[in-house]
């Protein structure tokens, strides 16, 4: 992966793998932007036909070099929504990144391609045949 200045955690299952990316690179600037397609639970019910930015920063950024980060990544279409936001602040360049990406998922770079679900560790505990639906 390129050199980052900034490290920008989508919230909210974005945020716990954002902090620690942004520890190991030694970043000293971390900022946080909620977008919602999906709500709670494992399938995810969709909210949203497209992603939407609910929450982001207004600060303004000064030619840095950015990665987007989320857990996971169904179709790319947020992290790729967050990218945008962040260059339209003033960021001179912006990466993706997802620990899991789906099976045709647009994402710059991954931990790994999976079709079954994913629990993180951080996230509440769920029951019964739990699978994420792009």
């Amino acid at each position: 992966m390129p050199s980052v200045d900034l490290v920008v955690g989508v919230g909210r299952g974005g945020l716990v793998p954002a902090a620690m990316l942004c520890r190991v690179l030694s970043c000293e600037k971390f900022l946080a932007v909620f977008a919602r397609k999906y709500g709670e639970g494992k399938p995810p019910p969709r909210l949203y036909e497209k992603p939407v930015v609910v929450w982001g920063f207004s600060e303004r950024l000064s030619g840095e070099a950015v990665v987007v980060v989320d857990d996971i990544a169904v179709t790319g279409e947020t992290l790729e929504l967050v990218r945008r936001y962040v260059l339209e602040r003033g960021a001179g360049r912006a990466f993706t990144l997802a620990l899991v990406k789906k099976p045709g998922a647009r994402v710059d770079f991954y931990g790994l391609e999976l079709e079954e679900c994913v629990i993180f560790p951080w996230e509440k505990t769920a029951t019964g045949d739990a699978c994420l639906h792009g």
